[in-house]
């Protein structure tokens, strides 16, 4: 996994083929997250983290480009609530099918149900 670094970044990362995480400073050099020396009880915080940060980010709405508000807590919680059932489903794909979360709150979605004069 290597992530997609913007033109100006310092900081990029990368997963080896062991596992481990790479991160790449510009200019001052690597450092490697060893994955076999990590403790348990880190790599619990970490994925704990992780899912707060998840599930969290759903709720990152644009704003209504109708009126300019910015995304109601429904439609947050809706975001959010889409992608706590797809994990605890027990799926094993990371993104919900379609790409997007099953709130469907977003603009697309907002768009299309416009065009044929519904509701999302």
């Amino acid at each position: 996994m290597q992530s997609k670094a913007k033109s100006n970044s310092v900081i990029t990362t990368s997963i080896d083929e062991d596992g481990n995480i790479v991160f790449n400073v510009r200019g001052a050099g690597s450092l490697v997250l060893r994955m076999d020396q990590v403790s348990q009880e880190c790599h619990n915080r970490a994925a704990t983290h992780g899912w707060v940060q998840r599930i969290s980010d759903a709720a990152a709405l644009s704003r209504d480009a109708a009126n300019g508000q910015p995304a109601t807590p429904q439609a947050k919680y809706d975001a959010m609530s889409g992608l706590v059932e797809h994990y605890n489903g027990g799926a094993t794909e990371w993104r919900l099918a379609g790409g997007g979360f099953a709130g469907q709150s977003g603009i697309t979605y907002r768009a299309i149900a416009e065009c044929r004069g519904i509701t999302v």
